[in-house]
């Protein structure tokens, strides 16, 4: 599955807005139908409807079996100590002197690592024969943009460490998880539940740093261009990082829900 930062826009054009229950959306209704989805934190929701009750039943039936292995005790202890770091009393204060050094060693490459990390995903883009050459196109200008802004912005600045430090350490108290089995004793729906939590942490960590995905995805405009039967196509426009661009997600419709023909030809071939 491509990246969340590069895919979403796509992976919102799927998304039908309410299930078999509710009236057929049209196809660009689906696109904001997701995109409410993501920007409210419901993965569970955005899950079901980009791809299906049939493929999300897999993914639970592939958690419900993973939930059975047992845990070996390096891991568990491993989990255990990770999560006690987090969530302990002062974990930010110890937290925050245990990375100061750190951020002060990292400051002068941080440029090169931002750099290396931008060229090594620009070829795998490149090299990616499931990517169109629109998709290349628009995801190679996402990924200069973004190196762009990461290397306008004091990655090392402390006081923004110690934010996103409290951010990650309030999140992880929330999550209510002190064990390994306890994270096998969830259902599918309550890990996505918890899921939803994580990601809220970290649209707010980004934040921090100057990127505000809630702003990318409220810029994202659908606008259905034809329909034929069963077939469409929306335009999916939006801005990223002060970049604008669109794209052409095609459509098809199964029962009353719209979904992108990758998504429709993943549950045709199940």
């Amino acid at each position: 599955m491509k990246s969340l930062l590069f895919a979403a826009p796509l992976l919102l054009a799927a998304v039908p807005a309410n299930g078999g229950d509710t009236p057929a959306l049209t196809p660009h209704e689906s696109v904001e139908a997701g995109i409410h989805a993501m920007r409210n934190n419901k993965l569970h929701t955005f899950l079901l409807h980009t791809f299906g009750d049939s493929a999300v039943a897999e993914m639970r039936t592939g958690w419900n079996k993973e939930r059975q292995k047992k845990a070996g005790a390096t891991e568990s202890a491993e989990f255990t100590e990770f999560i006690n770091k987090l969530t302990a009393p002062g974990a930010e204060q110890a937290l925050m002197e245990e990375f100061r050094p750190q951020l002060d060693e990292m400051r002068p490459q941080m440029t090169m690592m931002v750099g290396m990390f931008s060229g090594l995903i620009g070829a795998a883009l490149q090299e990616d024969e499931n990517l169109s050459t629109e998709e290349k196109r628009n995801a190679t200008q996402m990924m200069d943009a973004l190196s762009r802004h990461l290397m306008t912005h004091d990655l090392c600045d402390p006081r923004s460490a110690e934010k996103a430090i409290g951010i990650l350490c309030r999140s992880a108290r929330k999550l209510k998880l002190e064990s390994l089995q306890q994270v096998h004793d969830l259902t599918f729906e309550a890990l996505l539940g918890k899921g939803d939590i994580a990601l809220g942490a970290l649209k707010e960590i980004f934040e921090i740093y100057g990127f505000s995905m809630d702003r990318w995805l409220d810029s994202v405009k659908a606008e259905t261009v034809r329909t034929s039967g069963s077939k469409a196509t929306v335009k999916v426009s939006y801005e990223f990082l002060g970049i604008k661009q669109s794209m052409n997600a095609e459509m098809v419709r199964i029962g009353k829900r719209w979904l992108r023909e990758e998504a429709a030809a993943m549950i045709e071939t199940r």
